[in-house]
Order: structure tokens, then C-alpha cells, then sequence
């Protein structure tokens, strides 16, 4: 394996070989195509990433806490309203305003083993299925409360 890794520029595409865990400062990329001129130089650098999970980490904090949290939309304009979201969503899909969060912790205890909805995931739109509650009169595949 070598000590450093090189990288070129071969019909518009980047071809990087070698070992980038070690990348040596300032070495040339050049394009293959064009005399082998001159495209840029290497400048690596040690990257810190920070992942935040924004508006919903409220979510995740819950779920550590041993509680099942949902939102709904509250915009009594929006077509959408009274929608329950599972999983977590901050904002509505129809609106776009912000959604309630709901605690559905104690439901979810109350209802643990019943299969409200379910969708082979990968397949033809013909195997997702949904079983309606009688009040429920909506095609969606969200929970809706009457």
C-alpha cells in the first residue's frame, strides 16, 4: 500500500488511488485529459462533524425517557388538520406549519401488539395495505382522530 494518495482527472471524473488515510499536503490533481494540467491541489484536513437532530430532539430525548412522542397539525385552514403524525414529523406535509407534539405514550401502552397499518416496503403500491378503524373514513396512510 502506499504512503499517500494521488488524484486525477480521467473523462470528467475524479479517480483517486492510494491511501487516503494519509493524504500529503499539496499534491497536484491533474487532468489526464487536457496534458495532464493542473486542476487543484490537495488540502486535507481534520474534520470535527457535529449531528444535531434539530426540531426533533425532543423526540429522541423522550424516547430515552421511555416515552412515545407524535405531533398533529393544529392550522384549523389546512386541509390536513387534526392529523396525528407517527413517526415524529415538526412540520405539517400539506401546510407546512408547525406541528403539535402529542404525548402518545400512554396509548401506546394501551394499544402495544395491535397492527394499525403495514406496507412491504420494495414492492408494487398493491401490497400495502391498511386496516380503517370504523370511524376512520380517510385513505391516508396517517392516523387521523375523528
Amino acid at each position: 500500500m502506499s504512503t499517500s494518495g494521488t488524484v486525477t482527472v480521467k473523462d470528467g471524473k475524479y479517480r483517486p488511488r492510494g491511501d487516503f488515510h494519509r493524504i500529503e499536503p499539496n499534491t497536484p490533481i491533474r487532468d489526464a485529459d487536457d496534458g495532464w494540467r493542473l486542476l487543484g491541489v490537495t488540502n486535507p484536513r481534520e474534520m470535527v462533524y457535529i449531528h444535531s437532530y434539530g426540531g426533533e430532539a425532543v423526540f429522541f430525548e423522550s424516547l430515552g425517557q421511555g416515552k412515545l412522542l407524535a405531533t398533529r397539525c393544529d392550522n384549523p385552514d389546512c386541509e390536513m388538520k387534526g392529523t396525528v403524525y407517527q413517526p415524529f414529523r415538526i412540520h405539517c406535509i400539506d401546510c407546512l406549519g408547525r406541528n403539535t407534539v402529542l404525548d402518545m405514550t400512554d396509548l401506546a401502552r394501551k394499544t402495544a401488539g395491535s397492527i394499525r397499518s403495514w406496507c412491504a416496503g420494495g414492492r408494487a403500491p398493491s401490497t400495502c395495505s391498511r386496516r380503517r378503524s370504523s370511524s376512520s373514513t380517510s385513505s391516508s396512510p396517517v392516523w387521523r382522530r375523528s
